[in-house]
This record gives structure tokens, C-alpha cells and sequence, in this order.
């Protein structure tokens, strides 16, 4: 994409999420080394900086209401996420917001390297 393009894009983008803005603090899970196993055991959270999003309500025509897991059909959020390219967020990533707490599902575009996109668009599943 050239760049003059990409950085109408991304003005476009921050005025969209400036227009109804929402602080995400995300909590990131962590592994630690279990020596006497040879495995993993979870660690103590990660508390990431607060971030900027904008909530916007999710299409249900472009999936199931709910996704069958091995506990169970597990529903998904009414509403995505979207933000800057820039923002630090990865699956399993954690976050409460209006008395709801939401896991990080999927994370689109879905690579490391996203300096050639405008946005970040975060699917949620509902965790209460």
C-alpha cells in the first residue's frame, strides 16, 4: 500500500477511535519454567500500559453466535475491538470493562510486522 494512503488510513482510524474512546488495561498470562517437571506451570499476570480502543458491536452474520470448545459452547462478545496498529495486545490477553470480564480470541491482521495496516481488529469472547 503506498505510504500516502496508509497515513490517511490511520488519521481516519484515529479519529473513528477518538470519537468514542475506551481504555483497555490488558492483563497478559505468563508461563514459568517448572524445573522439576521439565514443563511449564502458569505465572503471575502481566499488567500492560492502558490503551486505546473503540468497542464496536459485533456483525453475527460473519460467525456463530457461539463457539463449541471442549468445556462447552463458549459465546463470543456482542462487540469487537479496534485499534491503532501499533497497540501491544496478544490472544488470551485479558480485560474487564462495564462489569464484563473478555479474553483476547483472535486478533486480525494476524501477523507480528503490522507497520503495512491501519488498524488492529480484536474478536472477544466473554468470560463472566
Amino acid at each position: 500500500m503506498e505510504q500516502k494512503a496508509l497515513r490517511i488510513l490511520r488519521r481516519n482510524l484515529d479519529a473513528f477511535i477518538k470519537a468514542d474512546p475506551v481504555d483497555v488495561i490488558f492483563t497478559r498470562p505468563t508461563q514459568v519454567q517448572n524445573y522439576s517437571t521439565g514443563g511449564w506451570v502458569k505465572g503471575p499476570p502481566v499488567t500492560l500500559m492502558p490503551q486505546q480502543f473503540r468497542f464496536v458491536p459485533f456483525k453475527r452474520r460473519l460467525s456463530d453466535q457461539t463457539q463449541n470448545t471442549q468445556d462447552g459452547p463458549l459465546r463470543l462478545g456482542d462487540y469487537i475491538i479496534v485499534g491503532r496498529y501499533s497497540v501491544d495486545v496478544e490472544i488470551g490477553d485479558e480485560f474487564g470493562y462495564n462489569g464484563r470480564n473478555y479474553r483476547v480470541k483472535d486478533i486480525e491482521p494476524k501477523t507480528d510486522d503490522r507497520s503495512l495496516t491501519d488498524r488492529v481488529t480484536v474478536a472477544l469472547e466473554v468470560r463472566d
